[in-house]
């Protein structure tokens, strides 16, 4: 809560968080039919927008696909910058589903050693009707894409049933108009799994 005002803070909201970044994000075509984005969020490094994440949930809010987009590191400090792979991305996928917190590094090596032993290969994947050669791996029950697009990544984390037809397309403040702004998390939230 605000010192003596008794409101609890707001994180900026999911239209702020898309003016912020300082390249398109990427968010599922509707041919997906994923529904509508379900969460928005962002992370950030050395006070700089690093990463969106366009989450997609069903009714019983599962899980069914996140889609990541990471900033190029252009003008960061190479210092302190995240890892971005395979692993990380299912780690935060699974994070809802898997052990205690206090586990995560234990989750976090099982997901990285299952990764490493998976073979991963090319498929193609559409971003607002161009075609792009992607690397996909298929690993505990789920799949992960990882495209250059332009001058940044982006990670297509879900269901291989979605993860089979996924296209792409930039984000627009009309995806995110029905999203309401989060409350800042407890300290206990704000967990971070190890860097990749």
């Amino acid at each position: 809560m605000h010192e003596g005002t008794g409101e609890t803070p707001q994180l900026p909201s999911p239209i702020d968080l898309l003016a912020a970044f300082p390249c398109p994000a990427a968010v599922a075509d509707a041919a997906m039919a994923c529904g509508p984005i379900s969460s928005f969020r962002a992370d950030g490094v050395n006070g700089n927008p690093w990463g969106l994440d366009a989450l997609y949930w069903d009714n019983e809010r599962n899980r069914l696909l996140t889609v990541r987009t990471v900033r190029p590191s252009t003008g960061l400090d190479p210092h302190g910058l995240p890892g971005e792979n395979a692993s990380i991305q299912l780690v935060n996928f699974l994070a809802p589903t898997r052990r205690h917190p206090q586990t995560a590094h234990a989750d976090y090596i099982d997901i990285r050693s299952a990764v490493q032993q998976t073979e991963p290969y090319s498929v193609d994947v559409a971003v607002n009707g161009t075609c792009h050669t992607a690397t996909r791996i298929d690993v505990l029950a789920l799949s992960v894409v990882e495209l250059a697009w332009e001058d940044r990544t982006v990670f297509a984390t879900g269901q291989p049933s979605l993860v089979d037809r996924l296209t792409l397309r930039s984000a627009h403040v009309a995806d995110l108009t029905h999203l309401q702004p989060r409350q800042m998390p407890s300290h206990q939230d704000r967990h971070r799994f190890p860097p990749g």
